[in-house]
């Protein structure tokens, strides 16, 4: 139990330096920036290690969404992911490659991706993990945008982020009808009433789900945003992306 909770305030310390860094970039202190987004990396990768084999010790986040509190807790699976998706990711931030004139921008990008992966990978509710998706996307666009405004690179993003938004719009219909079904928005009662859902309906929210993750990690069909993506940003874009 105390490794668990070491590697929850050892996750919320990381959100925290994520958050500095994106005022940091908005504020113009790109060296801030910088290290505050590396040590969160940083930080990171050890919290996940102290996290496993078990879970990590979950917590409630203040607020509410649709009138529900989240939850927030990784996985074993989550813990490893995030753990190898760390790595290069604060390589990237520590070196960090975009032009200084985009830096600014640049740097408030990968934190809010950053964070909103953190989301992605530990929210238990599915609006949050929608939100958080959306956060992780446009952190993304904004990272690549901020490197360069070439016009032809922003319709790039907007290609990537128009096939983000097929994704996002499956995934939001998929997770009403489950939420409708088990009249919370919560990953634990999602789990108990799909064994209710007929047959039919089971398929159809597979299929969905298909599309909606699919869409958003660039799956076939869905990969043909990957290479414009990839090849409009600098290397430290997609070593982000990637993890």
């Amino acid at each position: 139990m105390g490794d668990r909770s070491v590697a929850s305030q050892l996750l919320q310390l990381c959100a925290l330096l994520w958050l500095a860094a994106a005022v940091a970039g908005l504020s113009g202190l790109i060296t801030a920036g910088r290290m505050l987004l590396a040590l969160g990396a940083v930080i990171g990768v050890p919290s996940t290690i102290v996290g496993l084999p078990a879970a990590s010790g979950a917590f409630v986040l203040p607020g509410h969404i649709i009138g529900e509190a989240v939850a927030f807790r990784l996985d074993p699976e989550a813990l490893w992911l995030m753990g190898f998706g760390l790595v290069p990711a604060g390589f990237a931030c520590a070196l960090m490659s975009p032009s200084q004139q985009g830096s600014r921008g640049w740097i408030f990008g990968a934190a809010i991706s950053l964070l909103g992966a953190l989301g992605v990978f530990g929210l238990q509710n599915g609006a949050a993990l929608v939100v958080a998706w959306e956060l992780m996307s446009l952190g993304g666009a904004v990272m690549i945008l901020s490197e360069n405004l070439d016009p032809a690179r922003g319709r790039t993003v907007l290609f990537m982020l128009a096939l983000l938004e097929v994704g996002t719009v499956a995934l939001i219909v998929a997770i009403a009808i489950l939420g409708l079904h088990a009249a919370s928005l919560g990953f634990a009662p999602f789990a108990h009433s799909a064994h209710g859902l007929s047959p039919v309906a089971v398929i159809g929210v597979g299929l969905l789900f298909l599309v909606g993750f699919g869409a958003k990690l660039g799956l076939l069909p869905f990969y043909e945003w990957f290479p414009g993506a990839y090849g409009s940003g600098s290397g430290a874009s997609g070593a982000i992306l990637s993890g």
